[in-house]
Formats: structure tokens, sequence, C-alpha cells
């Protein structure tokens, strides 16, 4: 109960600027709305924050949405009053970059990293899933994971929010500050072990790297984490389709009791089921995380059931023909453009 009200103190203390933001969107002199680079539907799960580190590499720069979204005159788009309460099915405006950074402030979007000395060849653009914290198992569906970027910079989710940090390395000697999280609570358990990787992060003095496999170990010696390479490449991965984009700047859900399915072969051919028709194509990906997805092959089944089944399984095929880019981290991965929209996310099959 004392991290949940910690918890719970944070987000009041970190709405209030914001909350002010989207309140005086909706004040004062008329603007010109800032234009929308894309239009996003809420999906179950999702927060502000997540969005702005999705689209701005910046978790604290999630007022920028708030601002563009209350500041448009199409009443499709939602009314942001709060923050920290949007629902699923809302309309928000995604500005570009550029206009998040002018609507932020030259201070309000990710600022130059401390320069150290760069990572040693094995750490640096490296991914890695928890395997062992001081010991134990990460808890049952929990997914914990760390990539260690070339820029000094390491993220990713500590199985209930996503974290950003700095790292600097000299020799086998690392030193890992926290910086921001996302602010979704979740079980105490779960909160229990966030709290404890962070703390695994924050003491950790030495690493070693030892085929697949990663140790953090403290000051003392003792190890705090370990972990193991997150598989690199897609051929001979299986995958459940979670949302897709949907041809009109939006990123939707998949029909509920309908699936997609989506199986990267080690043949080069993308294969599995759109919600009623088997279908195929050829794909390349390589280890840079760039991939191109051919012209998809179906069956020709009609399926009357659910509503839009049929309409649905058309916009998925079409979304996976303008994959560019493809990112996995732990059980999930994500598809974009070449411009950086989503095409759509997947959840690695049982």
């Amino acid at each position: 109960m004392k991290i949940l009200s910690i918890t719970l103190l944070l987000l009041v203390l970190l709405t209030l600027p914001a909350a002010s933001l989207a309140h005086s969107a909706g004040s004062g002199q008329a603007q010109e709305p800032v234009a929308c680079e894309q239009s996003y539907t809420v999906q179950v799960g999702d927060w502000l924050s997540k969005l702005a580190d999705k689209y701005y590499g910046d978790m604290m720069a999630y007022p920028a949405i708030v601002t563009a979204t209350n500041g448009q005159s199409d009443e499709t788009y939602a009314s942001i009053e709060n923050p920290d309460l949007i629902e699923p099915g809302w309309t928000l405006c995604i500005p570009s970059a550029g206009d998040a950074a002018a609507l932020m402030g030259s201070s309000g979007m990710p600022a130059p990293q401390p320069e150290g000395e760069a990572a040693p060849q094995g750490l640096e653009g490296s991914s890695w899933i928890l395997a062992s914290l001081n010991g134990a198992e990460p808890l049952p569906d929990t997914t914990i994971t760390a990539s260690f970027d070339v820029d000094g910079t390491v993220n990713g989710t500590d199985g209930c929010n996503r974290y950003g940090a700095v790292y600097e390395v000299d020799g086998d000697n690392i030193s890992i500050t926290l910086g921001p999280t996302t602010l979704m609570a979740c079980p105490e358990p779960i909160m229990n072990q966030a709290a404890e990787y962070a703390a695994a992060l924050g003491a950790a003095a030495t690493y070693q790297i030892q085929g697949e496999a990663l140790e953090l170990l403290d000051a003392e010696g003792g190890v705090v984490a370990t972990f193991t390479a997150q598989p690199s490449g897609l051929a001979g991965t299986s995958w459940d389709v979670i949302s897709y984009n949907n041809g009109k700047e939006a990123v939707v859900s998949v029909i509920i009791d309908t699936e997609i399915t989506a199986i990267f072969g080690e043949d080069g051919m993308l294969t599995g089921n759109a919600g009623c028709n088997d279908y195929s194509a050829p794909y390349e990906a390589d280890d840079e995380a760039n991939i191109t997805i051919g012209p998809a092959i179906a069956t020709l089944m009609e399926c009357s059931e659910p509503e839009g089944i049929m309409e649905q399984e058309l916009q998925y095929l079409a979304a996976l023909g303008t994959a560019a880019t493809y990112r996995v981290e732990g059980d999930t991965m994500e598809m974009r453009t070449a411009e950086g929209s989503l095409v759509g996310t997947f959840k690695l099959a049982p």
C-alpha cells in the first residue's frame, strides 16, 4: 500500500503542469490548430506518457499531445481534461516532433545525454530480457527488458512501466543512472518487483557478458540481475496481432472474437490467418530492424461475423505492405512505416 500511495502522489504531482496546459488550450484567444502528423485511436492499456515515448522518445513530452489534441476544432478529437484519464476509442492528435518541440519549449524535448566513454563491443546496441533478479526468477506473466543504445541510454520495461536511464562504462565497470518512468499502477507484487529491479540497476558496479548472458554485479561482487539476449531477427517466430493501422490515420485493436496471426518462416515467407482467410507474403528483415513485406496472397473465403471482419482483414493486409522497420522487446513487437507511423503491434504467440 505504501508503494501504491507514493505512485498515486507522483501521478498527482506530475499531472498538474499538463492539466494546466490542457486547460489553457481551451481558453484565451483562438489559435490556428497544430497540424496532426497522425491521428491515433486510444487502445486499452495506453497512457499519454507511453505514447510520447513511442513518438518522441521522451515520456515527459506528453503535454504536447494534450495541447495539440485539445486545440483541434474537429469534434472527432477528444477533449482531455485529465491526462491520466484517457479512454479507449478516443482520437488523439499526434503532432510532428518539430511541432511537439515547439509546444513543449526548447527544454521540453529530450536533452543531450551526458558524454561518457563508448560502451565496449557486446553491450552497446544490445537488448536483453531479465532472467533473474537477486537470484529469483521474475514473477509469472511479467517481462522486464533492458536495451543499451549506442548513445549511452538504456531503456525498457520494468514489468509494469517503461523506464529510461543513462549508463557509462569503463572497462567492465558500469554505472546506471535512472531517469523518468511512466506512472501506471500495477498489482502490489509487480510494483515491488519493479522497485527491486530499479534498485538493482542503480546498484550495478560491474558487468560481464558470457555468450548470450549478461550479469550485473554490485560493488561487493554480488550478482543483482542476470539477463538473456533478446533474440535478433524474425525468422522462425510466430505472433498474434494486437492492433493494426486501418489506413484511415488510426491504429485500432483487433475485433473481439477474431484472431490475426503472423508467422515469419525461415524461408522468407510470412504466413498466417488474417481473421477469415489464410495469407502469405514474401518478407525480408535484417538485424538492423529493417523489414519489407511484399504483396499478400489470401484464400477467398467470405466471413459474415463478427461485423467488420472482412474490412479488418483488408486493412491489416494493406498495412503489412507499408512496414519499413520493426522493434522487438521481450514478447512484444512493433512495426512502423518509413515515416515512423505505427503499422501494427504484435504479441509473441505461446
